[in-house]
């Protein structure tokens, strides 16, 4: 039995190490631009951080690389709230459908599929969905099929 939970051990330890290595080559790089780089000025101290090292009694600026976040992509939600803003600043009306939802998304184009859309308008961010998961609290249902902002 010691042997048993030996193995399972080990392998525990493995997959880390594993895990620790692809993430060191996916992010290695990303990880490397955040850190300083000494432009060849030997300093008696490490950076404090502000970037300033002392040498000397004299200020040294140390050169740091920020990479810029990259951008992501809008999310199904973030599609599904702003349409329906558009909707009803268009139509004048404070209530919409999941059908005006799915036909302006893709209509402009979404990548995401008439189901996802329904289904977040129906359910993910409809804070009375009646389902089992908590809505995001995006929209309220007034009557079945219609729907109306509940922020603002």
């Amino acid at each position: 039995m010691d042997f048993f939970y030996s193995i399972v051990v080990f392998f525990i330890v493995a997959s880390l190490v594993f895990s620790w290595f692809v993430f060191d080559l996916l992010y290695g790089e990303q990880s490397a631009s955040y850190k300083t780089r000494n432009l060849g000025v030997s300093t008696a101290e490490p950076p404090d951080e502000q970037g300033v090292a002392i040498q000397d009694q004299s200020a040294t600026l140390i050169k740091r690389e920020v990479t810029p976040p990259k951008r992501r992509r809008p999310t199904c939600r973030d599609e599904v709230v702003a349409a329906a803003r558009m909707l009803t600043r268009e139509k004048g009306v404070d209530e919409f459908t999941a059908k005006e939802i799915v036909d302006f998304l893709i209509a402009q184009g979404s990548e995401y599929s008439t189901g996802t859309i329904r289904n977040h308008v129906a359910s993910r961010c409809c804070v009375n969905s009646g389902g089992d998961q908590n809505g995001y609290g995006d929209f309220m249902r007034v009557v079945r099929g219609r729907y109306r902002l509940a922020i603002g």
